[in-house]
């Protein structure tokens, strides 16, 4: 699947990644693997593991109502190193 994913973020200073429908994390960018509390490793992590306890819903919920409707009102928050929340 690595290889399918053109992922153009992987120079990026800020972290991303891309999550598949099922909450798993595909690719994340180094900025990524270092921001989280949860060590971002590709094909073994799921978005949950970082996700903030005070988002408006679950990481599995989130996922799901952008399935339905990509367009996203809510930002999302996650679990960073050291405790901290950001988004």
């Amino acid at each position: 699947m690595k290889s399918d994913i053109i992922f153009g973020l992987e120079n990026a200073a800020w972290p991303a990644f891309l999550v598949n429908l099922s909450g798993l994390i595909c690719r994340a960018n180094q900025a990524a693997g270092s921001a989280f509390a949860a060590h971002v490793i590709e094909d073994s992590t799921q978005l949950s593991a970082i996700w903030a306890a005070n988002n408006e819903t679950s990481a599995e919920q989130f996922l799901a109502r952008l399935d339905r409707a990509p367009k996203c009102e809510a930002p999302a928050k996650f679990k960073l190193r050291g405790g901290a929340v950001g988004g």
